[in-house]
């Protein structure tokens, strides 16, 4: 018997030592002879799996650009590790013999453009950023391509456009359209005085209908029927447009309350921009025209022929209505009685100069004079802590459509009342207080 109970003695001493011996091993198992089976991603999650399962591992992965490795432990022969943000990652395993980064499973995982627009317009000597996810693991990595490089040329998450035409630039099996032109300038940090005034005809067709449709890429970019959607459609007359409308002292409008009723005659109550002839078959009734912007036609208030273009509510009014809403074809003023004017649009206010300073008035918001003859209508469409950037239509130099600018402490003295329109606009879409 205790022969017996001395052999189950050394048997059991035996199988601890062992189990000790397997339990010392498996922890310190060399982890460079670790087979690594598969890695997978989905969900935001690495999951890598080994052909054996040698216990107290752990995994992880870190940003190439990055040291923060984060690990995990195995469950079974399978380690799963959650990324927050996408990128190019490294992957590793880990226990008490050191850390091995895997290899061979270099990959990309998953990719996606962060923005549903699939088509962009450029002017020439312009850029545009393009925002992106990626996971890639590895020496793989994946990025925008452009197969036109003489049209735009790709740098980084960046498409440049250097001559006029379309190309395609692709993100992996994704495609973005790149129409390169020179109709349009690039977008400048200040208003440019020395754009000369567009004449008669100064655009085809063809090119009427790409500037139409900028225009409303603009808009749809910004937000319609936002705030940044009118302001957008402001910003893209005055600033990318590369010629300046005349003021026209209008023959008529469509809306009450007014003898004459005429359409496209010193205002263009219509989207798009008035270039082509092809618009004159939205133009009815006329009373001298039709007659695009830039075309001489006579004007009943001036008494003389003028080239056609926008008044002063005629650019208000066309850019209210080409940032998506239908106000009607309305003046700037007509008496403290009439309903039918721009004064009742959004919450109408006084200028003072409490309210100028108090950065209520936002790009986007009404300015106007009820003092001078038939009143005058302009469009805040930038905002800094100095100034005010102004586009107005104007009969006086600077003659047309412009931009300019007002400091705070002047403005109250140019500008009689002002229409705030949050209350009217209800989103601001993606608007920017400048427009750089």
């Amino acid at each position: 018997m205790k022969k017996a109970l001395v052999f189950l003695g050394i048997v059991f001493i035996m199988l601890s030592l062992g189990c000790i011996g397997l339990f010392v091993y498996y922890r310190n198992f060399n982890i460079e002879k670790l087979g690594i089976k598969s890695v997978t991603y989905s969900n935001n999650t690495f999951k890598i799996k080994v052909s054996d399962y040698y216990g107290d591992m752990s995994c992880g992965a870190k940003l190439k650009s990055s040291d923060d490795l984060v690990l995990n432990s195995f469950n079974g022969n399978t380690c799963e590790y959650k990324i927050k943000k996408p990128g190019n990652y490294e992957l590793y395993v880990e226990n008490k013999s050191g850390t091995r980064k895997i290899n061979g499973f270099d990959k990309v995982y998953s990719y996606s453009l962060k923005t549903k627009k699939r088509k962009y317009y450029l002017a020439v000597g312009d850029s545009v950023k393009i925002k992106y996810n990626y996971i890639t693991v590895g020496n793989s990595s994946i990025g925008l391509k452009s197969k036109n490089k003489k049209i735009a040329y790709v740098k980084g998450n960046r498409i440049y456009a250097k001559s006029s035409g379309t190309t395609k630039v692709t993100f992996g099996d994704e495609e973005i359209t790149v129409i390169v032109t020179d109709l349009i300038d690039k977008m400048p940090k200040e208003y440019n005085y020395d754009r000369y005034y567009l004449d008669c005809g100064e655009f085809s067709s063809d090119e009427a209908k790409l500037l139409d449709e900028i225009l409303n890429d603009r808009v749809k970019t910004a937000g319609e029927k936002t705030r940044a959607g009118v302001v957008a459609a402001a910003r893209f007359l005055t600033l990318e447009f590369p010629y300046r409308i005349n003021y026209f002292s209008e023959n008529g409008r469509l809306g009450p309350p007014y003898s004459r009723i005429a359409d496209g005659e010193g205002r263009y109550y219509h989207k798009g921009l008035y270039l082509s002839e092809d618009k004159y078959a939205d133009i009815n009734p006329s009373v001298k025209g039709p007659a695009m912007w830039g075309c001489t036609m006579f004007s009943k208030p001036s008494k003389a022929k003028r080239k056609n273009g926008l008044d002063c509510s005629g650019f208000t009014t066309w850019a209210v209505l080409n940032g998506g809403f239908d106000i009607g074809d309305l003046p700037a003023y007509s008496g403290p009685s009439s309903s039918h004017n721009l004064n009742n649009i959004g919450e109408f206010r006084e200028l003072t100069y409490e309210l100028v300073m108090s950065d209520k008035i936002k790009a986007g918001d009404l300015l106007g004079e009820v003092s001078v003859s038939e009143g005058h209508s302009a469009l805040v469409v930038g905002v800094d802590k100095n100034n005010y950037y102004v586009a107005e239509s104007l009969w006086i130099p600077p003659y047309g459509v412009n931009i300019n600018t007002y400091s705070r402490e002047e403005i109250a003295n140019k500008f009689e009342t002002v229409n705030l329109m949050d209350s009217y606009y209800k989103k601001d879409g993606n608007y920017t207080a400048m427009w750089y």
